[in-house]
């Protein structure tokens, strides 16, 4: 058996862009900033790497619940996705380019600072029927 499951977890590292296509459908990019450690082992500094991956959303529902959440950077984000590759060209190079295809996402708002004291929600979900589609 052949699985394509890639699962983030981290913060939306930019503002999400909602774009169509050129049917008319509606979809949104943003990527994710997933934080890795490590330890040198010679003298034990640690260092720790920030990675962006770049996640595409073409399922209408995971869109409309984006926007209703008002997701933007700085928001911790669960993504269930697959995996996409395909060839890409720039300036003559040729390339093969990976995207994370979202399936479900889940914003996890944290503390607004500048929201007035009875409007803040800290580590809340907004429950949405549609946030855990069916992989």
């Amino acid at each position: 058996m052949d699985l394509n499951i890639v699962f983030l977890q981290g913060k939306i590292g930019n503002d999400l862009q909602y774009k169509k296509t050129s049917e008319g459908a509606q979809f949104a990019t943003f990527s994710v900033v997933v934080n890795s450690f490590s330890k040198d082992i010679k003298d034990s500094t640690e260092r720790r790497t920030e990675t962006y991956i770049r996640v595409m959303c073409f399922d209408k529902y995971i869109v409309e619940y984006l926007q209703r959440v008002n997701a933007k950077q700085g928001n911790k984000v669960s993504v269930l996705a697959r995996l996409n590759s395909h060839k890409s060209e720039y300036k003559g190079i040729s390339f093969i380019q990976n995207d994370v295809i979202a399936r479900d996402v889940v914003v996890v708002k944290v503390k607004d600072v500048d929201a007035p004291q009875s409007t803040q929600q800290e580590n809340t979900q907004e429950a949405d029927p549609y946030a855990h589609t069916p992989f």
